[in-house]
């Protein structure tokens, strides 16, 4: 369903982006703080991963069900699939089917830094996500739980679906609560900047209160590329190596969130999209328009 990028080649400009913030002395001393290897005075930071990038597990035993790299369409079809409700305004389970629901613990930081954790070497940088950015800010002081949060969200569901906005204003809080009201550097990936973008615009007042500075990487600001078209006609998983195409558009049809990764009406094409139909004496390409 999702590209899965290792952002550590960012890793390193975040942190020197956070650090450039407006410092702020910490007056709110936690023993764990001790453990800081230089004297430092930035923001706390809270990290919105983006579609595909939370991990999910049933509800009931605990099993991670998205991501593995084994079986991977196998729980990704018992667990990931669902229906859409019109009335509700999002995807649901089939009847029988077990709940899943991002991983939370970690203060939201283990669902997001290394999707598939039985994983190691080589295969490891598919998988590895957040973990070394989180890795880069933990060595140079940054503390789970105090200075440090995750918000793994639910990315079939709309951006802009109730409780995934309630767990980002929930960490917001707890930051700016164990740092002396301190306001927060925000850093955002891919559609996880359309999951701020949709809190400003629900939460405007508390997010200007509570945010200090925004940073958001590689997101699809005017839509994703047409791709998601070809998602839909036939079946495309976004370069996952371990989701087959068919089992990606099963979901993809019902799930809120492809349907917000198509681009705009005035999306900048570096080339036209069109459609390739294959026939007995060739192949056509047959035009199309957004509007």
């Amino acid at each position: 369903m999702a590209i899965m990028i290792r952002l550590q080649s960012h890793a390193t400009v975040i942190l020197l982006m956070i650090v450039s913030c407006s410092a702020i002395p910490l007056a709110q001393h936690d023993h764990r703080l001790d453990l800081i290897p230089i004297n430092i005075s930035v923001p706390p930071v809270v990290l919105v991963p983006g579609i595909g990038g939370s991990i999910m597990s049933d509800v009931s035993s605990g099993v991670r069900v998205w991501i593995r790299l084994y079986e991977a369409d196998t729980y990704f079809e018992r667990f990931m699939w669902g229906k859409f409700n019109a009335s509700s305004m999002k995807l649901e389970p089939f009847p029988g089917q077990p709940l899943v629901a991002p991983v939370l613990s970690g203060y939201g930081l283990d669902g997001i830094r290394n999707l598939d954790p039985s994983v190691r070497w080589p295969i490891y940088d598919y998988v590895a996500y957040f973990d070394a950015m989180i890795q880069e800010l933990e060595s140079q002081g940054w503390i789970h739980g105090i200075s440090l949060f995750g918000v793994p969200w639910d990315w079939r569901q709309s951006m802009c679906w109730t409780p995934t906005l309630d767990r980002l204003e929930d960490a917001l809080r707890a930051a700016r609560e164990r740092n002396n009201g301190r306001k927060v550097a925000l850093v955002s990936h891919s559609m996880g900047a359309l999951v701020v973008k949709c809190f400003m615009a629900r939460r405007p007042e508390f997010f200007q209160e509570a945010v200090e500075t925004w940073i958001s990487i590689a997101a699809p600001h005017q839509g994703a590329s047409a791709k998601i078209f070809m998602e839909f006609l036939q079946g495309y998983n976004l370069g996952n190596i371990v989701i087959g195409a068919e089992a990606a558009k099963v979901l993809s049809l019902e799930a809120p969130a492809v349907y917000e990764l198509l681009p705009q009406e005035n999306f900048e094409w570096q080339e036209q999209p069109y459609i390739a139909l294959q026939w007995k004496n060739g192949t056509r390409q047959v035009s199309f328009s957004l509007s």
